[in-house]
């Protein structure tokens, strides 16, 4: 009898492990699905990145569930969670543990801009519309962006390419584990 307990254990702990990565998983989905419902585009790329950087610095956390699901989507998922985390040179520039806010988000470094953080980029919010080069932006007709419009259009587009990339991610990882 305790032979045949023992013996079962591992099944259940693997089960304990794969219902708390589902909920995990889950989780993440519906953080997500909340940011992706602030209206302005520049606090919910700051809200996209407080919330990756927690996953980022917590990023070999996520090694305990290496028996139950693939060293493919484990990579893929720690990789894209890095990627899109803290960066002393890219768009989330903070440090481990640091609050992601308008003055350590930096955009621009598109269409011409320079980059610069987005505390920078709301002293711009009234400029005039200028003359791009390019018929459109990011979809729209140019000529009526002026450089904030063009880095919240930039910070929309990195948030939902991303989230509806990391959401992806996250539901294909919850369907491997209930096959």
């Amino acid at each position: 009898m305790l032979n045949n307990l023992l013996s079962v254990f591992p099944s259940f702990k693997k089960a304990a492990l794969k219902k708390e990565l589902k909920d995990f998983l889950n989780d993440i989905i519906n953080q997500i699905n909340k940011i992706s419902l602030i209206e302005n585009p520049l606090e919910r790329i700051i809200s996209f990145f407080n919330l990756l950087s927690i996953y980022h610095d917590n990023i070999n956390d996520f090694n305990k569930y290496s028996k139950i699901f693939s060293e493919e989507d484990l990579s893929l998922l720690k990789g894209k969670i890095a990627y899109m985390g803290r960066c002393s040179s890219g768009m989330n520039r903070t440090s481990k543990g640091e609050i992601v806010t308008e003055h350590n988000v930096w955009l621009g470094n598109v269409y011409g801009l320079v980059t610069k953080p987005i505390s920078e980029w709301e002293k711009s919010k009234e400029s005039q519309p200028g003359c791009w080069g390019f018929e459109y932006i990011y979809g729209v007709k140019s000529e009526q962006l002026n450089p904030y419009n063009v880095v919240c259009l930039q910070a929309k587009n990195y948030v939902t390419d991303n989230t509806l990339l990391l959401v992806q991610i996250c539901t294909d990882i919850i369907d491997n584990l209930e096959k």
